[in-house]
């Protein structure tokens, strides 16, 4: 049974609109909960001087987009703390009408295939090489601004491996085992 380990993340009642607003392009939202995420996890995430890679989990269009803003922000608040702190943009997956809009109207999610894989091999060799570097401290954590059913999560999980996730809301209804 697979375990998740969310970072960060707020109940999504609180932050539904400034989730949105995210995905809107809002820099101002975005860069505020990237300093809210690292004002309350920063110590933890930057534990041991480590060299943090974050990697954006794909959107309905196919390629991270709000998730990769939020990955750049995230990244540049821990490196003015003294992190080493890069963005991998290295997933992608079949664009598909957002899951959020299929939810709301009952169907199930569940048996989507995204299709989430690397963007190219290079990429996954890159990844694969500083996940399995036992001898450099590194930290690897995917980026999403919202946890919900756990099905995008899952998808990237196909590919990366169970991963710790940093996100800016929680809906609670999470299941891994769907």
């Amino acid at each position: 049974m697979e375990t998740i380990t969310i970072i960060g993340a707020l109940p999504y009642d609180k932050v539904r609109q400034d989730c949105h607003k995210v995905k809107d392009g809002d820099e101002y939202v975005i860069n505020h909960y990237a300093w809210q995420i690292v004002k309350q996890n920063g110590t933890c995430l930057l534990e041991g001087n480590p060299i943090v890679f974050l990697v954006p989990i794909p959107g309905h269009t196919g390629d991270a987009t709000h998730a990769l803003t939020l990955a750049k922000a995230i990244g540049r608040e821990l490196n003015e703390k003294g992190g080493r702190v890069g963005v991998l943009d290295c997933l992608e997956c079949e664009p598909h009408e957002p899951l959020y809009d299929k939810k709301k109207r009952g169907e199930d999610i569940y048996g989507i295939d995204l299709k989430m894989h690397f963007k190219s091999k290079k990429l996954k060799n890159t990844f694969d090489t500083i996940k399995n570097a036992q001898y450099t401290n590194t930290k690897l954590f995917l980026i999403d601004n919202v946890v919900d059913t756990g099905h995008t999560i899952r998808e990237a999980f196909k590919a990366t491996g169970n991963l710790p996730v940093i996100a800016i809301g929680d809906t609670g209804l999470c299941n891994l085992n769907q």
